[in-house]
């Protein structure tokens, strides 16, 4: 169990406008595919960017990267549902692993009208119970915790270990299937995919505690 303090969350990913906004201030670094215009649309999601880079822009933007506990409850709700919008798959909510994906696990029986990431909010009624986006696919999302087994006592604003080797990832990406977007699944990274790694399907949002 697992309580929590209020707070407001992004309803999207993070963009690239919003994010460019923060690199023309001097408070963050340019996206590693800032020149690949396949990723570098406005409203599209901001990606190529690392743990502390989503750190950056969080802090300059008046917020802080989600804690796993935050983003889990943003996209579950007290009902702990396993996709944003409900217990039950549909791959025409979100951007995940469709026709125009390539994976040996595509689905083949669904295109979602995209090959890799999307514009954030193409997919408007796959939102969680609050309202957020994209919680479920298009770009996985960093969250301000260092990866750990979950512990079974009850815990309040839970924020992780102090240290470790990686950083978590959430909801899934365009290249997952159904299994890999639903809300309890957590990714330590492992390999590559390290603090400082930058990809471009690993985007973030921010939240803001609601007593500050």
């Amino acid at each position: 169990p697992v309580t929590l303090d209020g707070f407001w969350v992004d309803r999207t990913e993070v963009t690239n406008a919003q994010y460019t906004g923060c690199v023309n201030a001097g408070s963050c670094q340019e996206s590693r595919y800032s020149n690949t215009p396949a990723y570098n649309g406005d409203d599209y999601p901001s990606v190529g960017v690392s743990w502390q880079n989503a750190v950056d822009y969080c802090e300059w933007a008046g917020g802080r990267l989600p804690t796993e506990a935050e983003w889990e409850y943003a996209a579950r709700g007290g009902e702990g549902l396993l996709y944003p919008w409900g217990d039950e798959f549909d791959g025409s909510l979100v951007n995940f692993c469709d026709l125009n994906c390539g994976e040996s696990w595509a689905d083949v029986e669904i295109d979602d009208g995209f090959a890799e990431n999307a514009p954030v909010a193409t997919y408007p009624t796959g939102a969680s119970w609050i309202g957020a986006l994209d919680l479920a696919g298009n770009v996985w999302e960093w969250v301000g915790d260092w990866y750990t087994d979950y512990t079974n006592q009850a815990q309040t604003n839970p924020s992780g270990p102090e240290s470790g080797d990686y950083k978590v990832i959430r909801g899934g990406c365009w290249a997952n299937g159904a299994d890999g977007v639903h809300t309890a699944y957590r990714f330590q990274g492992g390999g590559d995919i390290s603090p400082t790694f930058r990809h471009s399907n690993i985007g973030f949002r921010c939240v803001v505690p609601l007593n500050i």
